[in-house]
């Protein structure tokens, strides 16, 4: 199944009540955090200041949160026990663009070639075309692309099927939105410090192949939130203690590194093995990966990974949809 994430975004936020959609501010950039053992204060560009309990940094790979956090612990502990401050490597970028509905939805379409490969997307309104290259060198830089860039780039895979019907030259012609990334990699040593805690990708990256960036995101937020509540459950009088919320966020960091680092290493493999990054990858992609055996394998193993998925373990719920393998988790109020 494949959907536009705004359109994912908005079924969230109008699934909230109204007064809870009143506390989202749009439009803000984070300037500073002061982080205190009787809360957090945070500056605003357009000179607002808000004050709170904690600080959740869910701001993406170049997260603000981040860099301040850095700032803060790396005066207290030095830059080489706590970690860099761009954590970040990539070894491939990605030429992304969408357009209009040119294949019927529902489908999954790779093109595979040394260090370079294509995946092609669609869903009911729009189709998605990710074009894929190995660099010669990994890199930590970020810098701007202009139009002839993104066409030179695309013009290496001009030749290649996007799908049976379709050339990415065909696709690319449509475009109605286009960009090039670099895809970074890695995870950060640190998770948290003091009031202020990491989600998604402010704190992990991995290559979008095999589609774990999100997921690991949101498994970061609901660990995280499952904790929290219980804290503020247990003890709602007193008020929320520094050292209660720093056993939340070590459990947190500890619970979910594990799983990240595996699907860090998973998306990692998958993404080379499309661009046959050494004869190892290319003899599995060329003549392990089509077998039936090989893909009801895969199918079985993401099956089960996917199954245990966490939720949020104080929202009543129900499972609309039941499938051959059952969630390991339910909502509650679940059947």
């Amino acid at each position: 199944m494949t959907f536009h994430r705004a359109d994912f975004m908005k079924v969230l936020y109008y699934g909230l009540c109204k007064d809870a959609r009143l506390k989202i501010l749009t439009s803000k950039t984070v300037t500073n955090i002061e982080s205190q053992d009787s809360g957090v204060t945070v500056d605003c560009s357009d000179e607002t200041v808000y004050k709170g309990s904690i600080v959740i940094g869910a701001d993406g790979t170049n997260s603000v949160t981040r860099k301040l956090m850095h700032g803060i612990a790396t005066k207290d502990v030095p830059e080489s026990l706590w970690g860099p401050l761009m954590p970040y490597k990539s070894e491939f970028v990605c030429l992304w663009c969408t357009c209009p509905p040119m294949i019927e939805p529902g489908h999954y379409f790779e093109t595979q070639h040394r260090g370079l490969s294509v995946i092609t997307l669609t869903g009911k309104q729009r189709n998605w075309l990710l074009l894929f290259e190995k660099k010669s060198e990994a890199s930590r830089s970020r810098q701007k692309t202009s139009d002839d860039e993104l066409q030179q780039f695309a013009a290496r895979f001009f030749s290649f099927p996007a799908c049976p019907q379709f050339t990415v030259e065909d696709m690319f012609a449509r475009r109605i939105t286009a960009g090039l990334t670099r895809l970074d990699e890695g995870m950060t040593k640190h998770w948290f410090y003091g009031r202020m805690v990491l989600v998604g990708d402010a704190c992990h990256k991995m290559t979008p192949n095999a589609g774990f960036g999100f997921n690991n995101g949101v498994q970061d937020a609901v660990v995280l939130c499952n904790g929290l509540k219980k804290l503020v459950l247990e003890d709602s009088s007193a008020g929320v203690q520094p050292d209660q919320l720093r056993d939340v966020f070590a459990q947190y960091e500890a619970s979910r590194q594990e799983q990240v680092r595996r699907d860090l290493s998973f998306s990692a493999h998958f993404t080379r093995i499309q661009a046959w990054d050494n004869w190892i990858y290319y003899l599995f992609a060329r003549w392990i990966r089509p077998l039936k055996i090989a893909q009801r394998w895969s199918a079985e193993k993401i099956s089960h990974h996917f199954s245990k998925a966490r939720v949020l373990n104080y929202v009543p719920a129900k499972d609309p949809f039941h499938g051959l393998l059952p969630w390991q988790n339910s909502s509650m109020g679940a059947s």
